[in-house]
């Protein structure tokens, strides 16, 4: 995981012991980590990888995703074959990393929201008089906290070139 960590990279974790320990370990790296739902053929029988499949559908359905992992089984490439083609209109196949920043989006969120704010009076700020529009932002690929959270906004808006023009073109500084 400290390979891992250095890149950008997430930590798939397939759930094949029950004492996994991957997120403890992932943590001292800050790696990114997500975990299989449903495993499809522990048992290669093709119609036990076909009521594994169901399981996925049903666990999708409740809790809305799920991660399925399985081999490269004969049995479970013929009921691929036949399924993927006829999933049910309400699930759609997305990737891995679609998931995980789904993931990220939603801790950082929950990480920010307090649950009893204090209220403090605001000053309103002298700011110049600037076009808004849109940034580009590179996609989360871990989770930001603090400065690194800080320092990935403000790059962002660097590099954006309407925005770029403001910071160097400007004689003092926007914020005093």
């Amino acid at each position: 995981m400290r390979v891992l960590s250095h890149y950008d990279l997430y930590f798939l974790d397939s759930v094949t012991i029950a004492n996994t320990k991957v997120n403890e370990v992932a943590k001292v790296f800050t790696l990114p980590t997500i975990r299989r739902n449903v495993f499809l053929d522990d048992i290669k029988a093709e119609v036990q990888i076909r009521k594994q499949f169901a399981h996925a559908i049903s666990f999708a359905r409740k809790h809305g995703s799920s991660i399925v992992i399985g081999h490269p089984h004969p049995a479970t490439i013929d009921m691929l074959q036949q399924t993927l083609f006829e999933l049910p209109d309400d699930i759609e196949l997305v990737a891995v990393s679609t998931l995980l920043n789904n993931k990220i989006k939603d801790k950082l969120a929950s990480q920010t929201v307090r649950q009893n704010p204090k209220k403090v009076p605001v000053q309103p700020l002298a700011l110049p008089k600037v076009v808004s529009g849109y940034c580009e932002i590179s996609p989360v690929t871990k989770a930001l906290s603090g400065i690194d959270l800080m320092i990935y906004f403000v790059d962002a808006m660097y590099h954006d070139p309407d925005l770029k023009k403001l910071f160097t073109e400007q004689r003092k500084p926007l914020f005093g």
